[in-house]
């Protein structure tokens, strides 16, 4: 029985990590990130940031992302995701910060900080308009806010000549677009592009900066 279970043991352990790596927001190892800003940050208008997962051993269900600076060496700010599923919250602390904020309904938007930590609910959308609220806490005051997040299937072609990839994909690989406005088409907030089977996306983008994975 012994030997039987071993090799079974031995394959699921090696599949785990594509499975794990799926996830949205869940990588296994750094992601590596240069964003472009339509006004100097830090003295430049190009910035490069390493995320850092890490494993919160106090609770099973708990994801935690470090947003490291590569020009400072610093942690600007950290993502915890606590519980599983579409039940998950999301806590963002900012380094500078003594007060957290968390959010639910997979959707954290942040507007105006210089790392790209927004999250979308990229795992739990079909093709079209969605509207979804954020929940966001804050030094105990609840804040909630509207946004239609729009969800499609767009090409490597078309994915290229928008800048979107900074380098050829294989025409065969399915990408997703998923775009949030706030109040209307002319409130745009925040788009990501990502591989149908990703762990993080591909490109990001804001009213005030622009971000490709390495």
């Amino acid at each position: 029985m012994v030997k039987k279970i071993f090799p079974l043991l031995v394959w699921l352990l090696a599949m785990a990590p594509g499975v794990l790596a799926a996830m949205p927001y869940r990588p296994l190892m750094p992601v590596r990130i240069i964003s472009e800003y339509k006004e100097p940050v830090v003295g430049s208008v190009m910035r490069r940031w390493v995320v850092m997962p890490q494993v919160d051993q106090a609770e099973e269900e708990s994801a935690v992302l470090r947003f490291l600076a590569v020009d400072t060496g610093t942690s600007l700010c950290q993502l915890r995701f606590s519980g599983a599923g579409s039940a998950a919250a999301i806590i963002f602390q900012a380094m500078a910060d003594k007060l957290a904020e968390t959010s639910t309904n997979g959707l954290l938007l942040i507007p105006g900080f210089p790392a790209p930590v927004d999250i979308l609910p990229v795992s739990q959308s079909a093709d079209g308009d969605t509207t979804i609220a954020q929940h966001r806490t804050r030094g105990g005051r609840l804040f909630v806010r509207q946004y239609t997040l729009h969800a499609e299937t767009v090409s490597a072609t078309e994915a290229l000549e928008h800048g979107w990839l900074r380098a050829p994909v294989p025409n065969t690989m399915i990408l997703r677009l998923f775009t949030v406005h706030a109040g209307g088409r002319d409130n745009f907030e925040v788009r990501q592009l990502w591989p149908v089977t990703g762990d993080w996306w591909l490109y990001e983008e804001t009213p005030t900066r622009r971000s490709w994975r390495e």
